[in-house]
């Protein structure tokens, strides 16, 4: 009896913990049958994706005709169906997303000679397996909305988000997660800490069906997983610049909002912002290990109206430093273990955070707030339908 309680109690103790393994990876089943609709065992099923450090993955379907991949990286894959005296079958453009089933179900021409058959753009789009509602917002999407560079500003584009309150839940029923480490500030509920955009390679966000490991979440489940770097060297550098007004033109963007007030003619609000950035990734070791580093700082000025209060006409702008430097890697220890380190540096640094229109520059006071978050893990394949994921991570 003793024995069986602790194992009781053990199993439920890793239940307990089980919230923080939040998931990184989508998941590639279906099945294959002939024209007639008969079942086809034993077809070499293969997938190609630059998201693989793996040249190629490759299943055969059971005595029912299916096949399944588990714990895909995020990204678009072409998948080919080969089995001799069939014609071969390649599906380009396949989506895997995080979090999220793709079933692809396919049927084989018999041929007498070796043919093969390209379909490309046909991905599916419904996930079949589950019940969760699960919104990805990918890359390209990432890339080409002109938008705020906040995670903040993105989740609130997904359907059912407003405010970050997520179908009518308070704001802090969230649960945020970077690589899958929750960074959930616990006293705001918040986003605790922040990262480059440049970093994202997809941003999942689970709205409603959430699973038993979410238990305690009536919000969104906002899980933001990170670039890994490829088998060729790519890096970025960029700039992203905004002002209140073109000074070349004295052409003023934003309005002070002053006018008609004892705060007529001072600055008002939003002065400037500017965030560069560079990135590189490439391999290491080719089809072995993989790097993405990056490299970023944010830094923006605004104006309070009638701050300082002793040195009025004059304004001190406040006056904000953020930098955020990311690096991870990808380890293809053998074909069916896939380690994964990764780190990220936050440190928000402002002056005058209090400041009022009855404030002195004495009055207020100086914010530093580092935070540092690394995450261990490893996933091991054991087969088809059964794998383990361990994960050690930190938020400090």
């Amino acid at each position: 009896m003793r024995k069986l309680s602790l194992l009781t109690i053990s199993i439920l103790f890793l239940l307990g913990i089980s919230f923080s393994q939040i998931t990184q990876t989508g998941t590639l089943n279906g099945r294959v049958t002939d024209t007639e609709g008969n079942p086809l065992p034993g077809v070499a099923v293969t997938t190609k994706s630059p998201a693989l450090i793996l040249p190629q993955m490759t299943a055969t379907t059971n005595e029912s005709g299916y096949f399944r991949f588990p714990a895909l990286p995020p990204g678009d894959y072409t998948v080919t169906f080969e089995i001799s005296g069939f014609k071969t079958l390649v599906r380009e453009g396949i989506k895997i997303n995080v979090g999220v089933t793709t079933t692809l179900d396919v049927s084989l021409e018999l041929s007498p000679i070796q043919e093969s058959i390209v379909v490309t753009g046909q991905s599916p789009t419904v996930d079949r397996q589950r019940t969760t509602l699960v919104r990805n917002l990918t890359t390209e999407f990432l890339k080409s909305i002109p938008a705020t560079r906040t995670l903040g500003t993105f989740l609130n584009m997904v359907p059912g988000v407003t405010s970050n309150t997520v179908h009518g839940s308070s704001e802090r029923d969230n649960v945020y997660a970077l690589d899958g480490v929750n960074i959930t500030d616990p006293v705001t509920g918040t986003q605790a800490g922040s990262f480059s955009i440049d970093i994202m390679e997809e941003l999942s966000v689970q709205t409603a069906g959430l699973p038993a490991e979410y238990g305690s979440v009536r919000g969104a489940v906002v899980n933001v997983v990170t670039k890994s770097g490829g088998n060729q060297f790519k890096g970025t550098l960029s700039t992203y610049y905004r002002d209140d007004e073109i000074k070349a033109l004295k052409l003023k963007m934003q309005a002070d909002n002053t006018k008609g007030t004892i705060f007529e003619g001072q600055k008002s609000g939003f002065d400037y912002e500017i965030e560069p950035g560079i990135t590189l990734g490439g391999p290491i070791i080719k089809d072995k290990i993989w790097f993405f580093t990056n490299l970023s700082f944010y830094r923006s000025q605004e104006y309070y109206p009638g701050y300082p209060y002793d040195k009025q006409p004059t304004n001190t702008p406040l006056d904000y430093f953020n930098v955020y430097p990311y690096i991870k890697f990808t380890y293809q220890a053998t074909p069916n273990d896939r380690i994964v380190l990764s780190y990220n540096f936050y440190d928000y640094r402002r002056h005058h955070r209090g400041a009022s229109a009855y404030d002195t520059e004495d009055t207020t006071w100086n914010q530093t707030t580092p935070i540092h978050t690394g995450n261990f893990q490893w996933t091991k394949l054991f087969g088809p339908n059964f794998y383990m994921n361990f994960k050690v991570a930190f938020l400090d």
